[in-house]
């Protein structure tokens, strides 16, 4: 095999995964998560089941996947890697796209979104808190509600305030409560 081959084989894997993403996306503008099954995922991506289950082993494995890259811009806020220009623009892109993002913040689906945040959060957390008193399990958890919860209620217009203020907020609590739970390590 070539590396042209390669190139090629992995050109290929990353259309068909951007076809599944992109199908998803359509449909969690349109239907409740729970409504959306894989069969409607692979007839609109037109690709066979098999084919989604080369690339992903659930459509809760795709949920995750989907948020990855939005949400490691919340997930830097924990050992600021990030910029906080780097969460503006995130933040400003959920309330560009706020129909969608409320599907995505709110209602059934919100204990995934929160599932994917908090492991993404314990992989960030596991390297800086060695003594855990409290299991980080739930200081993902504590750390991404606290998070998602007034980025929700900002989608849902229960408080207006400018994306930059929303930025500073979540990194100025993030951050004292990591250092909190350093402190009590």
């Amino acid at each position: 095999m070539t590396n042209t081959d390669v190139a090629n084989g992995d050109a290929r894997k990353s259309r068909t995964r951007q076809a599944i993403r992109s199908a998803f996306f359509g449909m969690v503008l349109e239907r409740r998560y729970y409504e959306i099954k894989i069969d409607d995922i692979v007839e609109q991506a037109g690709i066979a089941r098999s084919t989604f289950y080369e690339h992903f082993r659930s459509k809760d494995e795709l949920l995750a996947d989907s948020l990855e890259g939005p949400f490691s811009r919340l997930a830097n806020l924990v050992d600021g890697s990030g910029t906080k220009q780097a969460l503006v623009d995130i933040l400003e892109h959920f309330w560009e796209n706020r129909g969608m993002a409320r599907g995505i913040f709110t209602g059934a689906i919100r204990k995934k979104v929160t599932a994917t945040l908090a492991g993404m959060i314990q992989k960030k957390l596991a390297k800086q808190i060695t003594d855990k008193k409290l299991p980080l399990p739930l200081i993902g958890i504590q750390l991404s509600e606290m998070m998602l919860t007034p980025i929700a209620a900002w989608l849902l217009g229960q408080g207006t305030c400018s994306a930059e203020v929303l930025a500073d907020v979540l990194e100025r609590s993030v951050t004292s409560t990591v250092a909190a739970l350093k402190r009590s390590a």
